[in-house]
Formats: C-alpha cells, sequence, structure tokens
C-alpha cells in the first residue's frame, strides 16, 4: 500500500510514469523534461499542473531524481524476474504521434497519447486513464442493458395482451358469422293457413258459391 502511494508521488502529471529527469518549475511543480518540452510557450514555460507561466528556465530537481533512482532500483530488487513485456500493437499507438495512447478523451471519445494532451485540440477536454475509461464504459453499458431487458419485459407482456384480445374479437367474429336457426310454432303454422284459406278459397267453395248465384 506504502509503495502505492510512493508510487503516485514520484509519477509525472504528464506521462504518468516515475520522473525522467526532473525539472523544478517557479511554481514548485515538477515535470520531466521531455515532457515539458510539450508545454512551452514561446519563451516560457506553461506549468501542466496549475497552467501558471514561467519566464525563468526550470532547474532540476536533483532530490526528486534520486528519490525516483532509488525507487527503480527497489522496484527492481523485488522482482526476481522481469516479465516480457507485450509487443506494442499498432493500434494502440497514436497515429499522429505513434505513442502509446494511455489516456481517452472524453469529449471525443477516442484514445489518446501524452502528446496529444498537450496539444491545442485536447488542451482544454477532460482525459482520464484509458482502463478507468473502460471501467466506466463498462458500467455504463451494463446500466443500458438492464433498461433494454426491463422495456423487453415490457414488451412482451404487451405483446401476449395483444394475442389475448385479438383470438376473443375473432371468436366473437365467427360466433356472428354462424346461421341462425330459425324454427315456427304450430300456432304460427295454422293462423297462416287459415289467413291463406279466407283469402284464396278451395275448389269446391268455388263451385257452390257459384250454384248459389244461379
Amino acid at each position: 500500500m506504502a509503495s502505492s502511494y510512493l508510487e503516485e508521488d514520484l509519477s509525472c502529471p504528464v506521462c504518468y510514469g516515475i520522473y525522467e529527469e526532473p525539472l523544478l518549475l517557479a511554481c514548485s511543480h515538477s515535470v520531466c523534461r521531455t515532457c515539458l518540452q510539450q508545454w512551452r510557450a514561446k519563451d516560457s514555460f506553461r506549468c501542466p499542473v496549475c497552467r501558471q507561466l514561467s519566464a525563468a528556465a526550470p532547474h532540476r530537481n536533483l532530490a526528486l531524481k534520486n528519490v525516483c533512482e532509488a525507487y527503480r532500483a527497489e522496484r527492481r530488487g523485488r522482482r526476481p524476474q522481469a516479465a516480457p513485456q507485450a509487443p506494442v500493437r499498432p493500434r494502440d499507438l497514436c497515429p499522429l504521434h505513434q505513442e502509446r495512447q494511455k489516456l481517452f478523451c472524453l469529449e471525443d471519445e477516442e484514445p489518446v497519447c501524452v502528446v496529444c494532451q498537450v496539444s491545442e485540440r485536447h488542451r482544454s477536454h477532460t482525459l482520464r486513464p484509458t482502463q478507468e475509461a473502460a471501467q466506466t464504459c463498462r458500467e455504463k453499458i451494463k446500466g443500458d442493458l438492464k433498461f433494454l431487458e426491463k422495456n423487453l419485459k415490457a414488451l412482451e407482456k404487451a405483446k401476449q395482451t395483444c394475442q389475448k384480445t385479438e383470438q376473443v374479437f375473432k371468436n366473437k367474429t365467427e360466433q356472428e358469422r354462424k346461421p341462425r336457426q330459425i324454427g315456427f310454432k304450430p300456432f304460427q303454422i295454422t293462423r297462416g293457413t287459415e289467413t291463406l284459406h279466407r283469402t284464396f278459397p278451395m275448389p269446391h267453395q268455388c263451385h257452390v258459391r257459384f250454384r248459389v248465384r244461379e
């Protein structure tokens, strides 16, 4: 735990690595010599931490350099065998500066290198280490997936309800299309026959009426 805190104190605010040839600025902040060149503005130096301009040339921070060298030696001594470094893949290199992309720009949503960090394009942007940005992105994706799964369940339930309603209306329509059985009661048939006889007499009745008239 103490070692992690010490390494954080000995890390350059620009490249996030252990100081290499640290220079002390007028504002008391220290930066690697190569990293400070990226922050030079004409004849003055701008601090990458507090943005303060310093016209005076920075001095070598010998005390910090000695501490960093001692820390490197101690760290090498704790490692029984140095693990071989993984080869840098072309996709991990910045296409503009051919430096490893260790940072992620939140505004442009793209990985950048330490040189891009001090460029005019990304100078005012918010940058995060790539691992931290990747973890944040994974958490966001998990949240989006949960939201989509919840909506998907609601849609499935609504679909089932619509299918049931559709089946009910379909059954009702089929019942209404069936031919209706029309029944006649006996007394309705009898009354209809009597009405027919009164309107149209039988042949023998017509003959009797004709004889009477004669």
